[in-house]
């Protein structure tokens, strides 16, 4: 019997020149949605939504200190006072989890203002996540591991086409239209890859960097811990040290309980972070919550922690056998994040992007594939949309649904897949 993997590379996949207009066509309709939310909804409204608190938290740091960027009422001022020009209606106050420390990139953008500080913002993203991408795949095709695929593998014109293709995947795209922090991560889990056989301690260091978002860490932080990855774990360490040492100078003692109290009070059920949006099973128990009220949240926990278990186990099994499999592990561990973590958006899948273009290079994973994760959620976005301006004008009812939740269930389903065809595969063998 096949594999779902070998079913799926026995597909032919899309021309070049097909390909090449596709990505146009998604690129033309990305602009013209982002458009259309400007003239609609203004700037900061949803255009730069998570850049909007940044840019407030670094102002607050600046001039009335960092401890005062943990205050919900001071960021409420600031946060409606600059975006008073930009939009006319209210927006809503989020909230800095962040520790101090990853606001400091932030400041310099202070002087510009928020506006041209957003277009820097965009700017430097872009062109790290083209550059970092470009360097990764050389990287990549020159390393002594043997490339098991040909096509799509080697040269400039291979490498742009799955820098676009990754370019314009759904999680690339939400996180240029909110100015999310998700292309460090991609740069941070990259490094870590690269490193992580030659080089362990420099390898943690840059794990070390995923603490901007430590639910990133949910699985690959207990995986390392009981394999035993001590000069892995010594590098994040001294990140971890670094951190905390630099929170307290920047914070105080005063500030520092104010910070951690709020992180651990908070219950990830603020309506800004709009969990049926998620990419997780999170998101499934809250669609779920509309006809299963009773059952519906521990559903999605007891499906969570399944599945972060399962996987969990399964890579230890493989490090035992295998332990240079580290890159069929990160991809599983990381794909599972994004399914069990309980805050996990489309625009932070961008952590998979490393190993998952390494199978893409080795042939572990198929061109097509890969081609499906950046188009067909979008696909799935603007036929929803089309469908429900549609029953909308005849007056039918719809489902109370955002029009991101859409792509957001395409992703989850995509993610379980890699999941299944890991789990596939070895009990095959």
């Amino acid at each position: 019997m096949m594999s779902p993997q070998e079913m799926c590379s026995a597909c032919p996949g899309p021309s070049d020149k097909r390909l090449r207009l596709l990505l146009f066509a998604l690129g033309t309709l990305y602009l013209l949605l982002a458009l259309g939310l400007l003239l609609n909804e203004g700037l900061f409204s949803l255009i730069g939504v998570d850049f909007r608190v940044f840019f407030a938290s670094a102002q607050i740091a600046w001039e009335e200190g960092f401890p005062k960027v943990y205050d919900l009422s001071t960021q409420e001022v600031v946060q409606q006072t600059l975006v008073a020009p930009y939009t006319s209606s209210r927006v809503g106050t989020m909230w800095f989890f962040y520790p101090p420390p990853f606001l400091l990139p932030f400041l310099p953008l202070v002087p510009l203002g928020i506006a041209r500080g957003f277009l820097v913002w965009l700017l430097v993203n872009l062109l790290l996540f083209i550059g970092y991408l470009n360097r990764f795949l050389q990287a990549t095709e020159g390393s002594e591991r043997p490339l098991r695929s040909a096509h799509l593998a080697s040269g400039p014109n291979e490498r742009l086409l799955l820098i676009s293709l990754a370019l314009l995947s759904f999680p690339s795209f939400t996180n240029l239209l909110c100015g999310q922090v998700n292309v460090w991560l991609m740069v941070c889990v990259g490094e870590f890859q690269r490193n992580w056989g030659r080089n362990p301690f420099r390898s943690g260091l840059w794990m070390g960097g995923l603490l901007i978002k430590p639910q990133v860490l949910l699985l690959i932080l207990p995986f390392l811990i009981l394999s035993g990855e001590w000069k892995v774990l010594s590098g994040f360490s001294v990140v971890l040290v670094a951190i905390g040492v630099l929170s307290f100078m920047l914070l105080g003692p005063k500030g520092m309980e104010v910070w951690v109290t709020q992180f651990i009070s908070h219950t990830g059920n603020e309506p800004s972070l709009h969990p049926q949006l998620m990419i997780n099973f999170r998101m499934v128990g809250e669609l779920l919550s509309i006809w299963l009220p009773e059952i519906a949240p521990e559903l999605s926990a007891g499906l969570s922690i399944g599945v972060a278990l399962l996987a969990l186990l399964y890579a230890i099994r493989v490090n035992k056998r295998a332990s240079e499999q580290r890159e069929e592990m990160l991809l599983l561990l990381l794909a599972a994040t994004t399914i069990a973590s309980w805050h996990m958006h489309a625009h932070t899948a961008l952590i998979l992007l490393p190993p998952l273009l390494y199978h893409v290079l080795t042939g572990q994973i198929s061109t097509r594939f890969f081609t499906l994760w950046t188009l067909l959620p979008p696909a799935v976005y603007f036929l929803c949309a089309a469908a429900i301006s549609v029953l909308i004008g005849l007056g039918k009812d719809i489902l109370p649904f955002p029009g991101f939740t859409y792509p957001a269930l395409v992703l989850l389903a995509l993610h379980n897949y890699l999941l299944i065809r890991k789990f596939w595969r070895n009990f095959a063998k």
